[in-house]
């Protein structure tokens, strides 16, 4: 499993990742993916034959509550840690224009 990684390639990638890549970022691009690749493939030809497939290390169990209605802190008392309250709401600065 060889891949070539020639300057198509880098440009692809560089558009996948919405990357720029100028002079020395290019050759740099170029080295870091075929190290990668060449790790991928001393991977692949580990033997796993008889050893079973894991998502976790550890067992992972859902803790379940029943869903109840509880009291809640009053809006009045939360807002009045705001530092810009309205309309029983936090102001936040605008981050989109």
């Amino acid at each position: 499993m060889s891949v070539t990684i020639d300057d198509a390639l880098i440009d692809y990638v560089a558009e996948l990742s919405r990357l720029k890549l100028i002079g020395e970022e290019r050759e740099a691009a170029k080295r870091d993916l075929s190290n990668v690749l060449a790790q991928v493939e001393v991977l692949g030809e580990v033997d796993v034959d008889g050893v079973e497939p894991i998502t976790h290390p550890q067992p992972i169990v859902n803790a379940m509550r029943s869903d109840t209605v509880r009291e809640s802190y009053p809006r009045e008392r939360i807002l009045e840690n705001a530092p810009d309250a309205a309309q029983d709401s936090f102001r936040v600065p605008r981050t989109v224009e």
